[in-house]
């Protein structure tokens, strides 16, 4: 293999790591062209989205998105008479937006995936100020606060209730003003 010759300069921080690295290189030749081959392989074309972006392209094709302040959707939910608008809604808007995300039916699903993809619908749609859940051996346990009244917790509870149920997981739920807490059980 034909070699060129390199004369160079850098700077005291870039020559402490090629000194680091020729420990395990054995030679600054070496460091560099691993260096070299490294840049190379981790150039990306600027087409490539993250898988985030994807979905959330894919969520505005499907027109499931929408924009509005926080505070005027908490005045609206406040006027609604829950029970009469939700109280028999059996609409499964998660399941779908589960089903678009991953590409398959939410039963095929493990119990893991629905957890992460609650939690990324709800970072997404903002409707929460906290969510995170926790692997509590038999059960996973959800907790979910936000700042949309009552209604909000209820409408919360139904979303993943009505998920759960398609997915048949057991499930303990606590609401308050709100919060949510769940407890969903592992199928056994």
């Amino acid at each position: 293999m034909k070699k060129y010759r390199l004369g160079t300069t850098i700077s005291m921080k870039h020559y402490a790591l090629l000194k680091k690295h020729m420990g395990k290189s054995d030679t600054q030749q070496k460091v560099l062209e691993r260096a070299l081959e490294s840049l190379d392989e981790k150039v990306q074309p600027a087409t490539t989205m993250s898988w985030e972006s994807e979905v959330l392209i894919k969520l505005l094709n499907e027109k499931v998105v929408c924009a509005i302040l926080k505070t005027s959707l908490k005045v609206m939910l406040e006027a609604i008479p829950f029970e009469e608008t939700f109280g028999d809604n059996k609409e499964n808007t998660m399941e779908y937006i589960l089903a678009l995300i991953y590409q398959k039916p939410v039963v095929e699903m493990s119990l893991e995936e629905i957890m992460d993809g609650l939690i990324f619908v709800a970072r997404g749609s903002n409707w929460v100020d906290s969510i995170n859940y926790t692997d509590d051996g038999d059960y996973y346990t959800l907790r979910e606060v936000h700042s949309l009244g009552v209604n909000g917790s209820k409408i919360i509870q139904a979303s993943h209730e009505n998920l759960f149920n398609a997915c048949g997981f057991k499930y303990q739920t606590t609401i308050s003003e709100n919060s949510l807490f769940q407890k969903i059980y592992k199928k056994a």
